[in-house]
């Protein structure tokens, strides 16, 4: 793989290619001796030792890893290892950059925390400061968590499980196909503020419909569902 990577930023035999130089250059790196910590924390999390687990992968997050990312985000999100009330702060950083690096169901997530009005307090203020006009207030949807993996890298040889602990789901539906969910995003209320639970929260459609479109165009049922979903409601 290293050689590959030296191919592609040298054009040797092949196209000269930065973007594909580093990121296969990123695979090598992350399998050196320090990714062994991905497997290590598969196992507390198996164990039950969540707090453990937690630590590790969000040490690995920091340090670039995309799969520290996602099952950082993940166990944030479920609250595994972790109480206070910010959860969400984290859960939503770690999708972010997740979502950076290509990963599917962190884009999905983001899609749901722009959907349901999760997005952090400061986020979420500079979101309303570039509202292009005033909407009026619309019904909140009943509250959903789809269910997200936790990953393992292939080198640690774990297995992913798809347990999720939403307390519901959205209405099930015949996902769309591939090409229609590529069509482009017909106009949605940038963002609006509804009454939630007695909450005030700020949703966002356009960015969920978009971060649903990304994981949609790589084929995941649920996003394409849910982009259809966010288009009647809107």
């Amino acid at each position: 793989m290293f050689n590959l990577a030296q191919m592609h930023a040298h054009g040797f035999g092949l196209p000269a290619s930065c973007s594909l130089a580093t990121a296969h250059m990123k695979n090598v790196a992350e399998r050196g001796v320090w990714g062994t910590n991905l497997g290590e924390a598969h196992r507390l999390f198996l164990e039950g030792r969540y707090e453990s687990a937690l630590f590790l992968y969000a040490r690995l997050a920091e340090e670039g890893y995309e799969v520290g990312e996602s099952n950082a985000a993940w166990m944030f999100d479920q609250r595994y290892g972790y109480a206070w009330s910010n959860y969400r702060s984290f859960a939503y950083r770690y999708y972010k950059r997740a979502s950076q690096q290509g990963n599917v169901d962190a884009h999905r997530n983001l899609g749901d925390y722009f959907y349901y009005g999760w997005v952090p307090a400061a986020a979420a203020r500079s979101l309303l400061t570039i509202a292009a006009k005033p909407q009026e207030p619309l019904k909140a949807a009943a509250p959903s968590q789809t269910a997200v993996p936790v990953q393992t890298s292939a080198a640690d040889g774990a297995v992913k499980s798809d347990e999720s602990q939403g307390d519901g789901v959205k209405p099930q539906s015949t996902a769309a196909d591939k090409a229609e969910s590529a069509q482009p995003i017909p106009a949605l209320p940038a963002v609006v503020t509804v009454t939630f639970n007695a909450t005030h929260v700020v949703q966002d459609f356009e960015m969920a419909a978009q971060h649903y479109l990304l994981a949609a165009d790589k084929n995941n049922a649920q996003s394409m569902f849910n982009l259809g979903y966010v288009q009647c409601v809107a």
